[in-house]
């Protein structure tokens, strides 16, 4: 009888043989016809095929592996979909999270799936379970109609010059927020829970930015394809926003607006060049891993003690020495990080003994900590774990706030970080709900609240292409899927109201703004014959403002597939 690994290998190369048939046809293929069908599915579906027959053959335990490629494969059920809304694109993240990366770079390092894991049966039950609550939430959420309001923001907010005033005005705006933010925040200790005094609220504000950003991005990236004159603008935007982000000795900001672009790029995109994109995204985050991360990371301890500017200096002064060499300053890094985590010992890193600064993006890590510590230690009483909630309150009511995080009183508990490091491990949902309810927490807690995170973000936001407002309320909630349980409520209960309350402003301010600029009144290129308002359910008309125009006759055509195309949704 063969041996079990053998009988998987041969079944998963029968679907490569498969996967081979339909992936060369979606190359080169218009993004709205082809790249969200069965085509792209297959392709994408024999990529991580191929990485997981390699993983057999490093004979790696099955019932990982399997975990691991299962997760991934539920891509799918985001390459399949015809229109992308907001719960679309942060369930593919959560698919990066808890299983594709965790997948493709052990196989890149030529590590089995389950090395480096200190209870992999239980882990792999715990993360399969968290990531099908996930799923089921995902699934019943998914196909909402929008709400009525943020649809009016869209009707107002999509028109080109609304959209360049936009960006001109309020990119300057969230700079000084965030310079503001850079200069006055709260001083902490990497290795002490105690803090300086600071006033940290302009930190909040940090979302002005993204919505310059978003708006400008879409403008570069419209229905015309896209402009090299916007791109420069862009690429300006980012520029400034990497340099204060290294003044501030944070990342945070710039990974978000990255992460904004890409999601514009890839939503409005009308045809996707798949190795122009894969080589240029590629290229940004060889340079974030290991240029920006290190940079910020080595001089943390001294550049909070320095004045602004200086700091941009220490860290060209770290890439000088090290000869810019990516391989230096990863070595610099571990060593830094060494200090104050737990890089070097395998059972606190998956990646073992690789000590690069990615893993964040493998949850599969911080579960397997808690997985392993609960069946010693037990759950975390609900309390400890979540006892700074009062952080979400001003001030003036609560007095003296606390810079620790839940997830790290979930790290000191299970030993995942020495007490008092509050360095904030990325620990997600599905660990902060194993801490407090063990693995039949990852089904009972995380499903209910994913179920009505990706509900409200379908009613907010709608289909996303060419949808400015949509677009920039994923993007603003990217970050989400990092997120444990108490930093979730937190986004909800305190960050979304501020942005909507914004959102609610920038549309009363647009209806003040001269005709040439703020003018939303139904015009030559925006009548119900040109697709302009088809329901709160559809997509922005092709003709919003940001496309061309059409010739005789071909509005009422538009405007009866819009039609259709808000009963569909």
């Amino acid at each position: 009888m063969a041996h079990p690994s053998m009988m998987l290998a041969r079944a998963l190369l029968a679907s490569v043989v498969e996967s081979t048939r339909a992936g060369h046809r979606w190359v080169g293929c218009r993004y709205e016809s082809c790249a969200m069908t069965k085509a792209i599915s297959k392709l994408y579906l024999l990529a991580i095929t191929l990485v997981a027959v390699i993983q057999l053959l490093m004979e790696a335990d099955l019932v990982v592996l399997a975990c691991l490629y299962v997760v991934s494969a539920c891509a799918v059920l985001v390459f399949e979909r015809k229109v992308i809304r907001a719960p679309d694109v942060i369930y593919f993240l959560f698919v990066i999270y808890y299983g594709l990366f965790s997948l493709v770079v052990k196989t890149v390092l030529a590590q089995p799936v389950d090395e480096n894991l200190t209870s992999p049966l239980n882990t792999s039950l715990a993360l399969f379970l968290g990531f099908a609550s996930i799923t089921i939430g995902y699934l019943l959420a998914r196909g909402q109609t929008r709400f009525k309001l943020t649809y009016q923001f869209e009707q107002n907010l999509n028109h080109k010059k609304t959209l360049e005033w936009c960006s001109l005005v309020f990119f300057p705006i969230g700079i000084v927020f965030e310079t503001l933010h850079v200069l006055l925040r709260p001083v902490a200790e990497v290795s002490s829970a105690a803090t300086e005094g600071g006033i940290g609220m302009f930190g909040t504000f940090a979302f002005v930015t993204t919505f310059a950003v978003v708006c400008e991005a879409s403008l570069v990236f419209d229905k015309n394809g896209r402009s090299s004159r916007g791109i420069g603008r862009l690429a300006l935007m980012l520029l400034v926003i990497l340099a204060l982000g290294i003044a501030g000795n944070v990342k945070q900001s710039f990974l978000m607006n990255f992460a904004a672009v890409i999601v514009v790029v890839v939503v409005n995109a009308n045809r996707i060049n798949l190795w122009r994109e894969a080589i240029g995204g590629g290229l940004l985050a060889f340079l974030l891993i290991f240029y920006v991360s290190p940079a910020i990371h080595i001089t943390r301890g001294q550049a909070k003690t320095m004045p602004v500017m200086d700091r941009i200096e220490l860290a060209e002064d770290v890439l000088a020495k090290a000869d810019y060499n990516p391989f230096t300053l990863q070595e610099q890094l571990s060593l830094t990080l060494a200090d104050i985590g737990v890089s070097k010992n395998p059972a606190y890193n998956y990646f073992f003994p690789q000590t690069g600064n990615y893993d964040r993006f493998a949850m599969i890590q911080p579960i397997n900590v808690v997985v392993t510590g609960w069946e010693s230690l037990g759950a975390m009483d609900a309390y400890d774990a979540f006892q700074d909630l009062g952080n979400l309150l001003p001030s003036f009511l609560v007095g003296e706030k606390t810079v620790v995080a839940s997830v790290d009183r979930i790290a000191w508990y299970y030993g995942y970080r020495k007490e008092p490091i509050i360095g904030r491990p990325v620990m997600g949902i599905v660990t902060s709900s194993i801490a407090v309810g063990g693995i039949v927490g990852a089904l009972l807690l995380t499903g209910p609240f994913i179920w009505l995170m990706f509900w409200l973000l379908d009613k907010l936001c709608g289909p996303l292409k060419h949808n400015v407002t949509g677009l920039f309320l994923t993007s603003v909630m990217l970050l989400t899927v990092e997120g444990d349980l108490a930093s979730l409520f937190a986004t909800f209960s305190r960050q979304m109201p501020i942005i909507l309350a914004f959102l609610w402003g920038v549309n009363v301010l647009i209806k003040f703004l001269p005709s040439s600029v703020g003018d939303v009144s139904p015009g030559p290129n925006s009548g119900p014959g040109r697709g302009q308002a088809s329901g709160p359910g559809s997509a922005p008309g092709p003709h919003s403002g940001l496309g061309p125009r059409s010739g005789p006759g071909h509005g009422a055509e538009l405007g009866q597939q819009g039609l259709r195309r808000s009963r569909l949704l």
